[in-house]
């Protein structure tokens, strides 16, 4: 769905074009309160958790329709080439929890936090990707 200037803003529409950064958003907010109360003592289970968001929300940047839309009145573009760069932002993400997360235990230096950065700090890319 193409916006104009002069047409009302859609929350709903715009927010199922963005879908996928949303769910990571939320994602990793719930991630960082969980570890917060969980400390320490949970840090493979946020990181294991991590990685299943991050492919939940692959799996949504495919699932979105139409493939080609703006949203935020055209301040955020979801089009083929950015649903590109945002699987293999997605896939990279996934890839240093799964690489690091065994070898920061193996130093005894792993925290619940790290996933979470990677996370926030994909979620920055994602949104750069699709800015217009």
């Amino acid at each position: 769905m193409t916006h104009s200037i002069n047409q009302p803003f859609d929350l709903l529409t715009d927010l199922t074009v963005a879908s996928s950064e949303v769910f990571i958003a939320i994602a990793a907010m719930f991630l960082l309160i969980f570890g917060v109360f969980q400390g320490d003592k949970r840090t493979s289970i946020v990181s294991w958790t991590a990685m299943a968001f991050l492919t939940v929300a692959l799996a949504m940047g495919f699932l979105v329709e139409p493939k080609s839309s703006y949203a935020f009145h055209q301040f955020f573009i979801q089009d083929d080439f950015a649903l590109f760069l945002k699987s293999i932002i997605l896939i990279g993400l996934i890839a240093t929890i799964a690489i690091s997360t065994p070898s920061l235990e193996i130093r005894g230096i792993q925290r619940f936090e790290y996933p979470i950065l990677i996370m926030l700090s994909g979620l920055g890319m994602m949104i750069m990707v699709s800015s217009n």
